[in-house]
């Protein structure tokens, strides 16, 4: 009977591990420390299942066999242990060196489920146990001695890495410091009294505490690291997208991450940048001057400063970084270089006047600009309303990748029917509007022609079809939606007669 509570009790922490390694790999990208504890979790997790298993299953051979997988998930645990000691204590400076660590748990994980066909690990098992509880009696080969040293070995290191890393720890990150210093210690406490001293039958009923314990902490200390949370709220990803260079501080002023494109900037002038670095180093005339007549003013928020070594003139724009309760846990810094500021707004408005599906212009740039194209059009002035036809039955029967495709076809037959200086706008997710210019009612039959020729030439698997209103604009007529909804209810009438409900 304890052996099938003791089996569900290791269930219970193996799904709660997994839960907690699939929410690390979620949030790996805003805190990369979740990189690093997620294989911890992810060997915790393995290592209870198959706890589960072994005390679930009745016959010995099925529970050596799930014993010789328990040291693989064994080794992924402690490996891991060791690669999350070594990251928050090295970064990415020293990985060259993991290699050589990783050595010996590759070995055993590779002897271990190979033990059927090789004595130098597992050489066998000698049945089970019941003393006091049920116990495979596993026998031991010599390489056991070389997986036992190996694993405390990592362990040790990886617990002196932590320690240094409590000492040195800065505010209130001691506190994340010293939980996965005291989660390190349970666990490993755990494995040397269940393995190497007499008090094993006492101390494996707990032994998915231990293992509760130390997920959890590795997990949700992560969040009580003030320089996580810094690096967290501050949208890491944003930050590494924008194309240009951020910094981000905590409220005391040092530097906690910089993005790609910061570490190359300051990387092209020599300036060296690390962990800490406190924010008045980087403008204390050395490297940064600060030009602007508002500097050292309480508050601000933006200045101009002159890079040193190539008179490279920077504005320096500043925003807060909040917590969850809205409460100022640091700041960034974004780096913009005023010789490329023109082409870098130019962008942001191609940006926002641009759909990227279609390859035209949306529905801001169509707002925008409609009242300057009533004024400075010749009349008369056709607007076009169009809309595709049956897109909703592409999507659901073909899929909106599809979809996707079908709108850009017909995105492609009304750039060919408007002129080179014209405009299309998509307005909608299938809706489109466009101007054309001098336009009789024999041009408007040609555009009509040539969009139901082009539609024709398709040969797609579905039908295919667009739907099209106009209304024309004479001079001195200024009301536009007045002629947008004379041209939609022409559209909308014509998509009725297709289906056959007008």
């Amino acid at each position: 009977m304890e052996t099938r509570i003791q089996s569900v009790a290791h269930l219970v922490v193996s799904l709660y591990a997994i839960f907690l390694f699939i929410e690390g790999v979620r949030r790996r990208r805003d805190i990369e420390r979740f990189n690093y504890v997620s294989l911890v979790n992810a060997g915790i997790g393995a290592w209870n299942f198959l706890l589960f298993l072994y005390y679930g299953l009745d016959t010995p051979e099925s529970v050596f066999i799930v014993s010789q997988w328990g040291f693989v998930s064994v080794n992924v645990a402690i490996f891991g242990l060791f690669f999350f000691s070594w990251r928050i204590s090295f970064g990415r400076a020293r990985d060259r060196l993991l290699p050589l660590f990783a050595v010996v748990p590759v070995v055993t994980c590779l002897l271990s489920v190979t033990s059927s066909f090789q004595p130098l690990f597992l050489s066998g098992h000698g049945g089970f146990d019941y003393l006091p509880m049920r116990e495979l009696v596993i026998l031991h080969g010599p390489w056991f001695a070389v997986h036992s040293v190996s694993s405390y070995l990592l362990i040790t290191v990886s617990l002196v890495l932590l320690v240094i890393q409590y000492l040195r720890a800065r505010r209130k990150n001691r506190t994340a410091m010293l939980l996965f210093v005291a989660s390190t210690v349970i666990f490993s406490v755990f494995l040397f009294l269940s393995n190497f001293t007499n008090l094993k039958g006492a101390i494996q009923p707990y032994a998915f505490f231990g293992h509760l314990l130390c997920a959890s902490i590795f997990y949700w200390a992560t969040f009580l690291d003030e320089d996580e949370s810094v690096v967290y709220f501050g949208k890491n990803r944003f930050y590494d997208s924008v194309g240009l260079p951020v910094l981000m501080f905590n409220v005391g002023g040092e530097l906690l991450q910089l993005n790609g494109e910061a570490q190359r900037y300051f990387d092209e002038f020599g300036f060296p940048t690390s962990k800490y670095l406190p924010y008045d180093r980087l403008f204390d005339d050395s490297f940064f001057s600060r030009i602007d007549f508002r500097s050292g003013l309480e508050g601000d928020s933006s200045f101009f400063v002159q890079n040193a070594k190539s008179a490279q003139t920077l504005y320096v724009g500043q925003r807060d970084i909040l917590d969850g309760r809205r409460k100022r846990i640091g700041y960034s810094l974004t780096l913009y270089d005023l010789s490329t500021m023109d082409s870098f707004v130019k962008d942001l408005e191609k940006r926002a006047y641009f759909d990227e599906l279609c390859h035209c212009q949306n529905r801001a740039c169509f707002e925008q600009r409609r009242g300057k194209i009533l004024e400075s059009a010749a009349r008369p002035l056709v607007l076009f309303v169009a809309d595709v036809d049956n897109l909703k039955a592409v999507n659901d029967r073909y899929g909106h990748a599809t979809g996707d495709k079908y709108i850009r076809a017909c995105v492609d037959i009304l750039r060919k029917v408007t002129r080179s200086t014209d405009t299309l706008f998509r307005i909608g997710g299938d809706e489109f509007v466009f101007f054309l210019s001098g336009l009789d009612e024999a041009g408007l039959l040609r555009v009509q022609n040539a969009i139901t020729a082009e539609l024709s030439a398709l040969n797609a698997e579905y039908p295919c079809g667009l739907s099209l209103g106009y209304s024309v604009i004479g001079e001195g007529d200024g009301d536009f939606d007045r002629h947008f909804n004379i041209a939609d209810g022409h559209m909308y009438r014509q998509k009725r007669q297709k289906k056959g409900t007008a």
